[in-house]
């Protein structure tokens, strides 16, 4: 699922909500809170779409310049962003009844004179001619892509598995500094002995017993590093590497 701007997921809310209350919903009906004082009129025949406002509210070219910018935008994400779910197969355009050569919807009060825009793109009129009345039928991944916070299901995964990732460095992390930590108080606790004792020398013993604080250790991090080799972590995360520690005498 491509990234959605904040217009294309209210557009989507307005669906899942229809969806929820058990109803189709269609183009037309959606678009229809954008069109006050607006009709789209749609010619089936030559596949051509056009805008009409109401002169008495736009006659001023600055707020029909931007008014017609403004639904030309809107209608553009619409058409597009469902042709786009059509494919994903996120959900299909059913056609419920024949449609006659024109059709139109909108709320422009009928016998009011009016200023005509023909939308000029040939592909974009030819969605709205194809889409505006068809009823919008969501599939299943589309109800959970919303309800995920408009994240797919593969977003979701590589967001938990970073997680996952994330915890197991962390974890890693600590053990290496326990690791670390221990050993130098070994060898703390062995040189101070030595001290006292005259020499700065560490005896067999002393040595083992260092040896075996690390040892100790190097099996804690051997099972962690275990237990991370079986976690599902992201491509991001290509491996850990985590070596023992060792020492020689």
């Amino acid at each position: 699922m491509r990234t959605l701007d904040q217009d294309e997921k209210d557009f989507l809310t307005v669906i899942i909500n229809y969806y929820k209350n058990g109803q189709f919903t269609n183009l037309a009906s959606i678009v229809d809170r954008h069109l006050q004082d607006i009709d789209i009129c749609l010619d089936y025949k030559n596949k051509t779409a056009e805008v009409k406002f109401d002169y008495t509210k736009f006659i001023t070219n600055t707020n029909l310049l931007y008014k017609v910018q403004e639904i030309s935008l809107i209608l553009m994400k619409y058409v597009r962003l469902l042709q786009y779910l059509q494919g994903q197969d996120y959900l299909y355009l059913y056609q419920v009844a024949q449609t006659s050569t024109t059709n139109r919807y909108g709320q422009l009060i009928s016998g009011n004179q009016s200023i005509s825009y023909k939308i000029q793109d040939p592909h974009i009129s030819s969605l709205l001619v194809d889409y505006s009345f068809r009823d919008i039928v969501l599939d299943q991944p589309l109800i959970d892509f919303v309800n995920a916070g408009y994240r797919s299901l593969e977003q979701v995964r590589h967001e938990q598995n970073v997680e996952i990732a994330q915890n197991s460095l962390f974890k890693a992390n600590i053990s290496i500094i326990v690791a670390l930590f221990i050993g130098a108080i070994s060898i703390g606790i062995s040189w101070y002995f030595a001290q006292n004792q005259g020499t700065t020398a560490i005896d067999e013993s002393q040595f083992q017993s260092i040896r075996k604080k690390l040892d100790e250790s190097n099996v804690n991090l051997t099972k962690l590093a275990d237990e991370i080799s079986k976690q599902k972590l992201p491509d991001t995360v290509k491996t850990i590497i985590m070596t023992p520690v060792r020492i020689k005498k």
